[in-house]
């Protein structure tokens, strides 16, 4: 899956409102990348759904996403240790690529804070 930063913006808000509700952050889960997956490259993106909207609900120990592309759509459910691990990854992203302020209000490609 491709997400832009609007998408990724939305995604770790409802993380964090899952996770909150739910009470993962008190949770000592311990998160292990499984050694047999491939790491993404660039290449991946010719064939990644790209996302342009998505749905979430909460489940007591996770989460459920549905994401839809422009003819495609996907549905995952995120252990909340799966969800934790990607709401970090999420924010490293957009604190590397600095897509939104301290207060996750996106910033356009010319500085401007967006609404």
């Amino acid at each position: 899956m491709f997400l832009n930063c609007l998408v990724c913006q939305y995604l770790f808000a409802a993380i964090n409102d899952a996770a909150v509700e739910g009470g993962w952050w008190k949770d000592n889960a311990s998160f292990q990348r499984n050694p047999n997956m491939d790491v993404p490259t660039t290449e991946d993106i010719r064939s990644a759904l790209n996302v342009s909207s998505m749905t979430t609900t909460a489940a007591p120990s996770g989460l459920f996403v549905n994401f839809a592309g422009t003819d495609d759509c996907l549905m995952v459910y995120m252990a909340e240790v799966i969800a934790a691990e990607l709401h970090a990854g999420i924010k490293m992203a957009a604190q590397q690529a600095t897509w939104w302020e301290k207060d996750f209000a996106l910033i356009a490609s010319d500085g401007e804070k967006l609404p």
